[in-house]
C-alpha cells in the first residue's frame, strides 16, 4: 500500500534528514580521513556533544590524552549515547536556552581544563547548538541572575541569534573568542573547532558566540541590540556594563587581527544546507519532485506558514502534479505577553492549517532538527487541509490560538506534532510541503 503524504514526512524524509546531519558521521569523516591532530585535550559543548566526542575519541584513540564535555541533561545525551565511558573524559549536564548554575559550574571547569594545557598540545573543540547558553560565565560583576534575565527578555522580543549572542559575548568571558584567548595564554597551543553550525549563513562568531572565532561586534552593538528590543531594564547591571564597554571603560572581546588567530582552525562540518540537500533527495526519492527550494528562511514564523502555505497552494494549482516544496532556516516567535505554549516550527505549522483549511492535496511539515521545538516535548507539526477542522472539532479556534501562540495545545488536539525526541544534532528548522 502506497504511503500517504503525512507517513512519507514522518516515516521517510525526517529519518533521512536526521541520518544525514548525524554529527558522529560528521566528525568521524574528518579525522578518521587523517586530519593532523596529535596529542589533545577535547571540548565538546551543545547538544551534539555526546555523538561528537564519541566519534573524535574513536577516531583519535590515545591521541585524546583527557575531555570535558558539557551536554543537556538526560535524554541519552551522556556517555552512553557516546559509547564512551573512559578515564580522563569528565561529563557535565547543562541547560538550554536559560543559563543555570550547573552551567556555570561546566564553563568553569571547561576554562581549568584549557588553562592547564601544555604547549605540546592542540585543543579540539567540537561544537554544535546550544553551546552558547551551556558555556556561560558571566564578566565581572554580573551574576547567573542577570544573563538568565537577559537572555530571557531577549527570548520573547524574539530577537534573532545574532542579536542575542552580540550580548551574551559582551557579558561572559568565553565567548567572543574569550576560549581561544585562554588556549592562547598557555603559549603556542594549537586549537581546532569542528564545528555543527545552528546559525544561518555559518557565521563563525555567531555560532556558539564564537568561543574560537573572532568578533567583529562590539559594546555598543550589543546595547543597541537592548535598545531595539526595549530590554535595558532586564538587568541593570548589565546595561551598565555594555555603557561602560561603549564608552571604552571594559576590555572589548578578541578581535580579527589578533595574533592568537595564527594558532586556530575553524572548521564547519554540517550546517542547514546539508539538511535541506538530505531533504530534497529524500523527497525525489519518494517521488515528489522538489519544485522549490528555500535557503536562509527567517522572519515572524506565522508570517512565514502563510508564506508557505501559498507557495503550496500555487504549485498544487499551476502544476497539477506531485513535489514538493523545501525550505530551511529558522524563524522567530514575539511572544510578548502571551500565555501560550508552543515552538516557532509550531507555530509556523499552525499558521500553515488555517491557510490551508478545506484545501486538498497538500501536507505540510515543519520541525527541529535536535528535537525540541521551544519549551516543549515536539520537534514540530505536520499538518494539512483537515488539520484546523480538527482543532476546531477539539473545541479550539485555530486563529484564537495562534494569536495566543498557544500552537502546542491546538496541534496537539489535532494530532498533529511532531515528537522525535532529543535527535544528537542541530542544524536549524526544515520545512517540507507535499503536493499532489
Amino acid at each position: 500500500m502506497a504511503r500517504t503524504p503525512r507517513e512519507t514526512l514522518l516515516g521517510g524524509i525526517v529519518p533521512e534528514i536526521l541520518r544525514a546531519a548525524d554529527p558522529a558521521g560528521l566528525v568521524s569523516g574528518v579525522l578518521g580521513g587523517g586530519a593532523p591532530i596529535g596529542r589533545c585535550r577535547a571540548v565538546a559543548v551543545g547538544k551534539a556533544a555526546a555523538p561528537m566526542i564519541g566519534a573524535a575519541a574513536g577516531a583519535l584513540g590515545e591521541q585524546l590524552e583527557g575531555a570535558v564535555v558539557v551536554a543537556p541533561p538526560g535524554g541519552g545525551h551522556g556517555p552512553a549515547r557516546a559509547g564512551l565511558g573512559r578515564p580522563g573524559v569528565e561529563w557535565l549536564g547543562a541547560d538550554h536556552p536559560t543559563p543555570t548554575p550547573r552551567n556555570l559550574a561546566a564553563a568553569g571547569r571547561v576554562r581549568e581544563l584549557v588553562a592547564g594545557m601544555g604547549p605540546g598540545q592542540t585543543l579540539l573543540v567540537l561544537l554544535s547548538g546550544g553551546a552558547s547558553a551551556m558555556l556561560c560565565l558571566p564578566r565581572e560583576p554580573l551574576t547567573l541572575g542577570d544573563l538568565a534575565s537577559v537572555t530571557d527578555a531577549l527570548l520573547r522580543a524574539g530577537a534573532p541569534i545574532g542579536e542575542l549572542n552580540a550580548v551574551r559575548k559582551h557579558c561572559e568571558v568565553l565567548k567572543g573568542g574569550g576560549l581561544a584567548a585562554v588556549r592562547g595564554a598557555g603559549g603556542e597551543g594549537r586549537i581546532v573547532s569542528l564545528i555543527l553550525s545552528d546559525v544561518l549563513g555559518d557565521r563563525l562568531d555567531v555560532i556558539g558566540s564564537g568561543p574560537t572565532a573572532p568578533d567583529p561586534t562590539t559594546f555598543a552593538d550589543a546595547l543597541g541590540v537592548l535598545e531595539r528590543r526595549g530590554a535595558l531594564d532586564a538587568s541593570p547591571a548589565a546595561t551598565d556594563l555594555l555603557r561602560r564597554g561603549a564608552a571604552g571603560a571594559e576590555p572589548e572581546t578578541v578581535k580579527p587581527g589578533a595574533p592568537v588567530w595564527a594558532r586556530v582552525e575553524n572548521r564547519v562540518i554540517g550546517s542547514n544546507r546539508l539538511a535541506l540537500d538530505a531533504a530534497a533527495a529524500a523527497c525525489d526519492a519518494a517521488g515528489y519532485a522538489v519544485l522549490a527550494r528555500r535557503e536562509g528562511v527567517e522572519g515572524e514564523a506565522a508570517v512565514i506558514g502563510r508564506e508557505l502555505a501559498a507557495e503550496a497552494r500555487r504549485l498544487a494549482a499551476e502544476t497539477g502534479r506531485r513535489g514538493a516544496i523545501v525550505w530551511g532556516g529558522e524563524t522567530t516567535v514575539t511572544v510578548g505577553d502571551a500565555p501560550g505554549l508552543g515552538g516557532r516550527n509550531q507555530e509556523l505549522a499552525l499558521a500553515c492549517a488555517i491557510e490551508l483549511d478545506g484545501v486538498d492535496g497538500v501536507t505540510v511539515l515543519s520541525f527541529a532538527t535536535d528535537g525540541r521545538d521551544g519549551p516543549t516535548d515536539a520537534a514540530g507539526g505536520v499538518v494539512d487541509g483537515s488539520t484546523a477542522g480538527a482543532i476546531r472539532g477539539a473545541g479550539i479556534e485555530p486563529r484564537d490560538a495562534l494569536a495566543r501562540h498557544d500552537s502546542y495545545h491546538a496541534l496537539n488536539r489535532a494530532g498533529a506534532l511532531v515528537r522525535t525526541g532529543p535527535t544528537g544534532t542541530n542544524i536549524n528548522d526544515l520545512m517540507v510541503a507535499l503536493v499532489g
